[in-house]
This record gives C-alpha cells, structure tokens and sequence, in this order.
C-alpha cells in the first residue's frame, strides 16, 4: 500500500536553521511516499528554497490548510464506491514549540478537533524532531490532549523528554535534530558569497535575545563583554573575524557587535548579507572556527566539517546546551559568564587536538544520521 504524506512547514519563514531542519525532513520523507507540501499562505522565497521543482505543491489541488483539505477528502472516502487504497499521513514542523496565553489555547483546541477527526478517519499523525519549551496550565492540558493523537512523537533532547512528562504530555521518544542529516548539495547561485582572501577567518553569529526577534539589551550588552574578553587575549590575532546572520532579526545584534568591537580591535568586518543554506554552508566550511548562540549556525558548521563553538548561557540557550550534552560534545561549549582565561583555554586546548575534535564531530554526525534514518523508516512501515 502506498503513503500520501502531507506537509505543512509552517515556521519561522526568515530563519534559514529552520529551513535547514524542515528541508532535511523533507528529503527523507520522499523516501517513503507521495508528498504534497502545503504551500498556501506561505512566502514563495521560502518555498522555492524548501521544494524541488517535481515536489508537489497543495496550492495545485486546493487553497484550504492541508488538515481540512484532508479531513473532507476522508470524510468522502468513507462513501466513496470506490474508495483509494492510499495510507494518510500528516508530518508537523520540527523545531523549538513553547505556548502561553488564551490566543494559543484558541488555536490549539481547534487543531485538537481537527486531529481528533483524522485520527478517527485512519489518518496517522507524526511529530518528529521538536523540543519542549515552557507552557502555560491551559496550553499545557491542550497540548497533553494533543500529543495523544500522534502516532509518533519524538523529541530532539532528553531534557524536552522531562519536559513531556511534566507536562503530562504522551511519553516521547528520542530523534535528532534533523540538522545532523543534512547533506548538501548545490542548487543555485544567485546568493552573494563571501569573498575570501588569503586570510584565515573566524566566523561569529549571534542572537541578542532570549526570545522574540527584538534585541534585548542585558543580552546584547553580556555577548559584547564576553567577545571583547575572548578577543582581548590575541588568540584571533592571526585571523580575520567576520560576523553574519542567517536570521533577519540578527541583522541588527551582529552588526553591532562588529561595530563596537571594530573600535578597540583590528581584522573585523561585516558581511552584510542574508545567508541561505548555500552560501552558510560555504562561509561555514571554509571558516578556521564558528563561535554563535544558533542552534542552527552551530549545527551547520559542524556538518561542513569546522570546529564550532557555542558562546551561551546554559539556562537561556537550553536547546543547544542539552543537545551538545546528550551528544557527549560539552568540552566545546563556551559559557557566557565563565572567566575569560576559562573560555580562552577551552578553544586552545580543543585547537591543539582539532583533528580528534573533528573526527569526533563526524562520529556523531554518522550516529545521529543512523538514527534519523532508521526511526523514520520504522514510521513508515
């Protein structure tokens, strides 16, 4: 029997970690079934990155969503003389999902009864790769009521799997970030790339917010003392250091922190351009190291074979520190509010043995991609 397997990506548009996640989900679902990706409403820059030109696209069949599309055309199969033979499946977003507030509570108990509904109508429901921020008691009864429609729900970290049983929330299984499964391949180029010359560089991007897209200043203000320490010690003093974004939002932070630290030290620049997946991954891979606070900077250097480092707060930066932990990878990871000299060490030390760090990168890579593999092939079985 053969799988349609429908897709929403509805995310954070701008975000280039979450295109990177939902594209790679993509590419291992075709593997098991006939896709049809629900692209009504959605950016068409985003969804000509995300999609092949053969992919097919829902806005062909229908301007509804793709779950009220899917559960009238089920309702209708139930009368049909001769129905289709088809297994139905829904595939949600991965990523990072928190929920508070009323609003929220509206939306969630309306997908609830949409789900509920294809859960009767013999449609299976797959949320895969995501992790659990914080909630609010209404969202959180909602989403324990939502989570048992899933016929598979797999969190990225094992602190999300905590977070679940609090939460009530059907138990989890564990799944990688989809991150690790990237594999990339050039599609097009009409990005800007860097221009590189002879000089060895230091890539750094960050976020200067805990959430949201605004930039927060106590957080702003942490990262700058942090770098003008780290930088302060001439361990960059051979390298040229460029900052860049790949989310909109980040434009402004890096763009400041270059600035400011452009006034006390020299080989500092900006690349003033919004990185897609092609022209991060050249950046990223041709880069001596990555120091960023994104998950998805972090995870995209380290699959173009860098040695990458997260500059973070463990509390804030939850996501990234848990999935560095359960992957045994926490010697890379730089505290915000260590010592200079303590972060100073970390990179030299991870320096002097950067081919074992490498090789070491690349067994989790492997690893997780066996992983990612296996447990969506066990979905579709």
């Amino acid at each position: 029997m053969m799988n349609k397997i429908f897709y929403n990506p509805t995310t954070q548009y701008e975000n280039t970690g979450d295109l990177l996640i939902n594209k790679t989900l993509l590419s291992y679902l075709k593997k098991h079934g006939k896709i049809i990706v629900d692209d009504n409403n959605k950016p068409k820059r985003f969804v000509d990155e995300l999609l092949d030109d053969e992919d097919l696209r829902l806005s062909s069949i229908t301007k509804s969503d793709s779950l009220n599309y899917l559960v009238k055309y089920l309702m209708l199969n139930l009368i049909r003389s001769k129905k289709d033979t088809f297994r139905y499946f829904v595939v949600f977003v991965p990523g990072h999902f928190a929920k508070k507030g009323i609003a929220n509570a509206i939306g969630s108990i309306k997908t609830l009864i949409k789900l509920v509904a294809l859960k009767v109508l013999g449609c299976r429901l797959i949320r895969i790769g995501i992790s659990v921020g914080k909630y609010d008691k209404i969202n959180a009864f909602i989403e324990a009521l939502i989570t048992r429609c899933y016929h598979s729900y797999a969190v990225r970290d094992q602190d999300s799997i905590i977070n679940a049983k609090k939460y009530s929330f059907k138990t989890p299984q564990y799944f990688p970030d989809f991150a690790w499964g990237y594999n990339h391949t050039i599609t097009n180029s009409r990005y800007d790339y860097y221009p590189f010359d002879n000089k060895k560089i230091i890539v750094m991007s960050f976020r200067a917010n805990e959430v949201g897209l605004e930039l927060e200043n106590k957080f702003f203000q942490e990262l700058l003392e942090s770098l003008t320490t780290l930088l302060d010690s001439n361990i960059f003093r051979e390298h040229k250091i460029v900052f860049c974004y790949q989310v909109d939002s980040d434009r402004s932070a890096n763009l400041d922190l270059c600035n400011a630290l452009s006034l006390k030290f020299n080989s500092i620049e900006f690349f003033d351009s919004k990185l897609y997946l092609e022209n991060a991954f050249h950046l990223y891979s041709s880069a001596e190291i990555v120091i960023t606070n994104r998950l998805h900077v972090l995870l995209l250097a380290i699959k173009g074979g860098t040695l990458s480092f997260p500059l973070i707060d463990e509390k804030v930066n939850g996501k990234i520190y848990n999935i560095m932990r359960d992957n045994d990878l926490l010697n890379l990871v730089l505290n915000i509010k260590d010592s200079s000299s303590d972060n100073q060490s970390k990179i030299v030390s991870n320096l002097k043995v950067k081919s074992l760090i490498l090789s070491k990168l690349e067994e989790v890579i492997i690893t997780n991609t066996e992983v990612i593999v296996n447990k969506i092939k066990l979905i579709f079985q």
